[in-house]
């Protein structure tokens, strides 16, 4: 157990204080609000048809490593924010869905490991470079790209392979 003298001195300590600040500016770029908006957007349609594919075990040819589209796929049987899973099923590419689909559970692993790629890599500049400043400052490329923020609150495929 960390004593209380030891937890002070963690939070006086400028790397900590820096890292904790990139985890909170990081969750409120990438991970905050993630289900908006509420429909399909960019290859979700894709991506979302796979999944209800590997959830319901449907045997199916994909040219993407599965790794993934079974992170998306892991995330909707963890949350279970549908009803069902196997609306587009029998498509490659899920379209005009018969009522309201929620993308909670779809979306939740992609937007996580896309949020927790900047204190990763905060800490791999700190490690590089040993100064905290320039360690925030190059964690700024990724935390205000917006390619990267558009494509990590989605169920896509690059912050998986990014993480």
């Amino acid at each position: 157990m960390i004593s209380s003298e030891k937890l002070k001195d963690y939070a006086r300590n400028p790397k900590v204080l820096a890292w904790v600040w990139i985890l909170l500016l990081s969750y409120f770029t990438y991970f905050h609000n993630y289900s908006n908006p509420p429909q399909f957007f960019w290859d979700e349609n894709y991506h979302v048809s796979s999944a209800q594919k590997y959830i319901n075990g449907v045997y199916f040819m994909e040219p993407h490593p599965p790794l993934g589209k079974l992170l998306i796929a892991a995330g909707e049987l963890l949350l279970k924010p549908n009803a069902t899973n196997h609306e587009f099923v029998g498509t490659d590419y899920a379209r005009n869905p018969k009522g309201a689909i929620s993308f909670v559970g779809y979306r939740f692993f992609p937007t996580l490991l896309g949020w927790m790629i900047a204190p990763m890599l905060f800490g791999i500049f700190l490690l590089l470079t040993k100064d905290y400043l320039i360690s925030v400052v190059l964690s700024f490329l990724y935390l205000f790209d917006n390619a990267l923020i558009v494509h990590s609150r989605s169920a896509m495929l690059e912050s998986t392979l990014l993480f």
